[in-house]
């Protein structure tokens, strides 16, 4: 088993190094590419700023909404339903366009929740949303 392996390794190296030879000797035979020009700017978002503290408080309501109901947020219960609420509640207080879908393959029956910023992602992120 030892013996395959330097030999796996070499022929590995060996199928580099010609892939490598090759595709140099290709790109030198081949007429020259026209420039790029006028490349589209790219969009690069930052970090979105994420407050450490209010993620916590988010967890702590999703735990008191289990506490509340039986110690569950299973889907299909009333934790599930009411996590929904709060998750929707918060969506549309940030200026989300929320909606429901009901799941009907799901195990058990219960809605997705399909959040959209109205004005597209690139003015959001340019915006700098916070949570």
């Amino acid at each position: 088993m030892r013996r395959r392996t330097p030999i796996a390794g070499l022929a590995l190296a060996l199928f580099a190094g010609m892939t490598a030879t090759l595709a140099a000797t290709t790109a030198s035979a081949a007429p020259a590419a026209a420039p790029v020009t006028a490349a589209a700017p790219a969009l690069v978002a930052a970090a979105p700023d994420i407050s450490v503290t209010n993620v916590q408080a988010h967890l702590t309501q999703l735990n008191t909404i289990a506490t509340n109901n039986g110690g569950t947020r299973r889907a299909g219960s009333a934790g599930y339903t009411a996590s929904v609420s709060y998750v929707k509640g918060k969506l549309q207080a940030a200026g989300y366009t929320v909606t429901e879908q009901t799941c009907t393959t799901c195990t058990y029956p219960g809605n997705n929740l399909i959040a959209e910023w109205p004005q597209g992602p690139a003015v959001a992120r340019a915006a700098g949303v916070k949570s």
